[in-house]
This record gives C-alpha cells, sequence and structure tokens, in this order.
C-alpha cells in the first residue's frame, strides 16, 4: 500500500514519450491545433514555450534575438497538469497537488490514444518517467544527514566532514522490463533557517529498447514501483514520521 503523507515532498511528476521520425512523414505543425481540439475541454488553456535563437555574427549588423517555438503546452483549469507536445515528443507533467500515479498514467494514456489518431506514430524510441522531491528540514532538528536520509554522500578519509554541498548522481540498470534508473540527490538554495534538498528519481528506457506500445503501461506501472521502492528506502524512519508526517491507516 503507497505511503500516504501530511506534508508530502513532491514537486513535479512527469511521464514523457518520443516517438520515431518518420523521414516519409515529417513532422507537422497542425498536429497541435487537432490534438488541442481534443483535450481542450481538459486542458483549456493554451500556452507556447519558446527557445531563444541567435544571429550569428557576420558581415553584416547582428539583428536582434529571436524566439521560435520549443513545446507547446496544453494547462488544466487548475494549472495543476500539463501537456506538452514537441515534433516526436509527448509529456504530461503533474505539479502539486500531485493527480496520484494511476490518474497521471491514466492521463497519459488517453492523451497518447488521441495522438495516434492525429500523427500516427510509428514506435517509440524513449519512455520516462520522473519524480523531483525537494526536501526542507529545520536546522532546529538537531540537523546531521545520518538523522534523515539512508543514502549519504561519501568523502575520502582525511578530508573534513564538515559538508556544506554536495550533488550525487547514479545510474543503475533494471531487466524485465528493461530501464535505466537515474538518481539525483544533492543540496538546494533554502531559507537560513532550512536546509533544502533535492532527490530526483527517473525511470527511462535504454537507447534502442523503448517498450512497444502494447507494453506501455505494464512498463510505466513497472517505472513507478520503482521509483517508489527507491523514494522510500532514501529516507530514516524520522524523516517520513516527522518532516513527511506520514499518515497511518
Amino acid at each position: 500500500m503507497p505511503l500516504r503523507y501530511q506534508k508530502p515532498p513532491l514537486v513535479e511528476a512527469l511521464c514523457e514519450l518520443r516517438f520515431a521520425s518518420d523521414p516519409d512523414r515529417p513532422w507537422d505543425w497542425a498536429v497541435p491545433g487537432l490534438l488541442y481540439d481534443k483535450l481542450r475541454d481538459t486542458f483549456p488553456t493554451r500556452r507556447e514555450r519558446h527557445a531563444i535563437a541567435l544571429p550569428l555574427a557576420g558581415p553584416a549588423p547582428l539583428g536582434p534575438a529571436t524566439g521560435t517555438i520549443e513545446r507547446l503546452q496544453f494547462v488544466s483549469s487548475d494549472e495543476n497538469t500539463m501537456v506538452q507536445l514537441a515534433p516526436d515528443l509527448l509529456a504530461v507533467n503533474s505539479l502539486r497537488p500531485h493527480l496520484g500515479w494511476p490518474d497521471l498514467r491514466d492521463t497519459l494514456l488517453d492523451v497518447l490514444a488521441a495522438y495516434q489518431t492525429i500523427a500516427a506514430p510509428t514506435a517509440l524510441t524513449m519512455a520516462a518517467v520522473r519524480y523531483i522531491n525537494r526536501v526542507e528540514i529545520p536546522l532546529r532538528s538537531g540537523f546531521a544527514l545520518e538523522r534523515f536520509f539512508a543514502v549519504l554522500p561519501g568523502l575520502p578519509e582525511g578530508v573534513p566532514q564538515n559538508v556544506t554541498t554536495f550533488l550525487m548522481h547514479t545510474e543503475v540498470g533494471y531487466e524485465d522490463p528493461p530501464a535505466l534508473f537515474r538518481f539525483r540527490f544533492g543540496t538546494t538554495a533554502s531559507a537560513e533557517d532550512m536546509a533544502a534538498f533535492m532527490l530526483d528519481y527517473e525511470h527511462v528506457s535504454p537507447a534502442h529498447d523503448a517498450p512497444k506500445f502494447e507494453a506501455l503501461r505494464e512498463w510505466l506501472d513497472a517505472g513507478h514501483d520503482r521509483i517508489e521502492r527507491a523514494f522510500v528506502g532514501s529516507f530514516t524512519s524520522a524523516t517520513h514520521a516527522e518532516i513527511f508526517q506520514e499518515l497511518r491507516p
């Protein structure tokens, strides 16, 4: 049974898919408009996310920087859920308060079904599930990393152990279904009376071994379950009880 908290640390959860490019059917920017027509009742707000292209130097005077559309975003009325669309890319992002895994997964699959009727992608080249957490611990709590975290940074012997900032990045492989599991853990900016940490869990398909469309649901569920186990194992019982305020059944 999933753990439930009064103060969950989750900042953002997302699922992302990338599709195989088809040289016979280049990306058509009519796709976002057609998809928006299918999703507008659930995601009424439409936004553009721009990338900045700087002009190249040359004999002529430099022109102004120009913005090109990088992604289109369809946002729910409460602005907690977002569909993102770009050439051969589809993602669903969930912000606080988080949808919950079943709803996030099903939203992605529903949006994918609508996308398939319009763009007819031939295959996936990448799938990912990602959970980003921010943990804030009051410094008055008798702060020590080992009191709150089950995973800790290490230093060589002879180096002072009073760590002020750190960043860990670890990658391991899973089989059945195949995936790479990426874990990032580090300090981040915080108020003076708090210590803050980011814990980023990502379950991503290996290169050239993305799930088939018919196996995607099972692959996504496996990713969520693996992330959930890693999350629970990242913290001590004190963190679950005192910082996250775990809710008992």
